[in-house]
């Protein structure tokens, strides 16, 4: 999407891995990127139980979402994990 870039592969694990980043073009603050993270992370958490096969992801974040609510960024996040 134009929000996220979501790169993943199945894993032998029996949980599931993220890492989520954030570039300085996005922003240069670390407090606005670090508050974009938390909003990811806190939508996988919510998530995490849907996911049926364990995965390890990388979720880039591609343009800025701060001022979104978690429900927004949650429904983006779903929407993605579903294709």
């Amino acid at each position: 999407s134009k929000e996220f870039q979501l790169v993943f592969q199945k894993n032998n694990n029996p949980a599931s891995r993220f890492a989520v980043i954030v570039s300085n073009k996005i922003d240069k603050r670390a407090t606005a990127r670090n508050r974009m993270k938390r909003l990811v992370r806190e939508s996988i958490r919510h998530l995490l139980p849907g996911i049926a096969t364990p995965i390890d992801c990388v979720i880039l974040v591609r343009s800025k979402i701060d001022d979104r609510k978690q429900k927004e960024v949650e429904g983006l996040l779903a929407n993605l994990l579903v294709q």
